[in-house]
C-alpha cells in the first residue's frame, strides 16, 4: 500500500483526487461533513468549456481538462453524466463578438461561425437569435451530481473510505509539517492531507495561519421538471444559460456560475422561464423541479489554487471555481505531485504562492 491520504471534501475536485490517488495505490480516507457533492459542485451548471480563458495558461489547463473528461468518461464507462453536444453562443454581437471567436479561434479552440438559418438546422426549436451565433463543438456538460457519485463508487470499489458527517475542526502539524485533521470523530493522521472544501477552505485553512484569498459569489441553477427532448446544445444567450439533461430537465442560470441572486429566488426563477420562452416558444410552460443556491469557491484573482504551500510539507490545496471542467486534470496533477511523481509545471501559474508574491 502507497501513502495514506486524507481529502477534505467530497465535492467534483475532493472526489476526482482521491479516484486518481486511489488509481496510484494509496490508501484515501475521504472526510465530508455533509454529503458528496451537497456543496457548489451539486449547484452548478455544469458547463464543460475553455470558452473565457483569462490567460494563455489558465486556457491550456482547461483545454487539457477537456480532454481528461473523455479519457475519464471511458474509465467509468456507462452514463457518467457527461454529454458532449457543443454550444450555441451569442451573448455579445458586433465587434466584442468578432474579437471573442477571433481570440479563441487564434488558441486553436474549435470555433465557427454560423448563420442564423444554420443554427436553425440544427436546434429547429430556436427562435429569436441573432443572424451570426458561435458554434463550440467540443464542449460539453455534466451532471455534477452524477459524476462526482461514480468516481466516489469507483473509489469505494478501490478501498476507499467515505465518512460523512465528520466535521473537520483542524489541521494537525508537527514542526512544520501537516500529519492530519481534527474531526468530530477524532484525530486522524495521514502522510498527506488534501483540502478541497470549496467555499469552506479559506477560513479552515486561516486556523493554521494559512492565507487563501477568496471572493466567493452566491449563485443559483434552475432545474425545470422534465419535458420532452427540444434541445442538444448548450445555449448561452445574454440573458440567459440553458441546456437540457438526458433526463428531459433544462437547467437555467444567469451566466455561466448561475448567476448572481439580487432578488428573492423564486421571482428570479421565474423570470428565467419567461426568458426561456423567448427562444423556445414551442415549449409549454415547465414546472420547476428545483431552485438551488450556493456560494461558488472563488479564488481572489479567480484563478485557480492547485498545489501543497511551500510552508507546509505534506498538506495539499485544491481550490477554484470551473470545477466541473478542472476536475479531471486537478485530480490527475494532484495525485502525481503527491505521490511523488514529479512537479507539474501546468500548475506553476496556480500555487498559492502567487498571492505573496503580490
Amino acid at each position: 500500500m502507497g501513502k495514506h491520504v486524507i481529502v477534505i471534501g467530497a465535492g467534483i475536485i475532493g472526489a476526482s483526487i482521491a479516484y486518481n490517488l486511489s488509481k496510484a495505490g494509496c490508501k484515501v480516507t475521504i472526510l465530508e461533513q455533509h454529503s458528496a457533492a451537497s456543496g457548489a459542485t451539486g449547484k452548478s451548471f455544469g458547463w464543460i468549456n475553455a470558452n473565457f480563458p483569462e490567460s494563455q495558461e489558465f486556457f491550456r489547463l482547461r483545454t487539457a481538462s477537456m480532454h481528461e473528461h473523455h479519457a475519464l468518461e471511458h474509465e467509468l464507462g456507462g452514463d457518467c453524466g457527461l454529454v458532449w453536444g457543443g454550444s450555441l453562443w451569442w451573448e455579445v454581437q458586433g465587434s466584442e463578438f468578432n474579437t471573442h471567436v477571433s481570440e479563441l479561434s487564434d488558441l486553436g479552440y474549435s470555433t465557427q461561425v454560423i448563420t442564423r438559418s444554420q443554427a436553425l438546422e440544427l436546434e429547429p426549436a430556436l427562435s429569436g437569435i441573432p443572424e451570426k451565433i458561435a458554434r463550440f463543438a467540443d464542449e460539453g456538460a455534466a451532471d455534477p451530481i452524477k459524476l462526482t457519485h461514480h468516481l466516489l463508487t469507483s473509489c469505494q470499489q478501490q478501498g476507499v473510505k467515505l465518512l460523512k458527517g465528520s466535521k473537520a475542526h483542524s489541521l494537525l502539524f508537527r514542526a512544520s509539517r501537516c500529519i492530519g485533521v481534527r474531526t468530530d470523530f477524532g484525530d486522524f493522521h495521514a502522510d498527506n492531507t488534501v483540502v478541497a472544501m470549496g467555499t469552506g477552505a479559506a477560513k479552515f485553512l486561516a486556523r493554521a495561519n494559512i492565507n487563501l484569498p477568496m471572493r466567493d459569489r452566491k449563485g443559483m441553477i434552475v432545474h425545470t421538471l422534465p419535458v420532452e427532448p427540444v434541445i442538444n446544445h448548450i445555449m448561452l444567450s445574454p440573458e440567459i444559460h440553458f441546456r437540457q439533461q438526458s433526463n428531459g430537465s433544462i437547467v437555467l442560470g444567469e451566466d455561466f456560475g448561475g448567476g448572481n441572486i439580487n432578488q428573492a429566488p423564486d421571482r428570479l426563477a421565474h423570470e428565467l422561464l419567461d426568458r426561456l420562452s423567448k427562444y423556445l416558444p414551442g415549449l409549454a410552460a415547465p414546472g420547476i423541479a428545483e431552485i438551488t443556491m450556493a456560494m461558488r469557491p472563488e479564488p481572489g484573482d479567480g484563478l485557480p489554487v492547485v498545489g501543497a504551500p511551500r510552508s507546509s510539507k505534506g498538506l495539499y490545496i485544491a481550490s477554484m471555481h470551473s470545477g466541473v471542467t478542472l476536475a479531471p486534470v486537478v485530480g490527475m496533477f494532484a495525485a502525481r505531485e503527491i505521490t511523488s511523481q514529479g512537479r507539474e509545471t501546468l500548475l506553476d501559474p496556480f500555487r498559492l504562492e502567487r498571492f505573496q508574491q503580490t
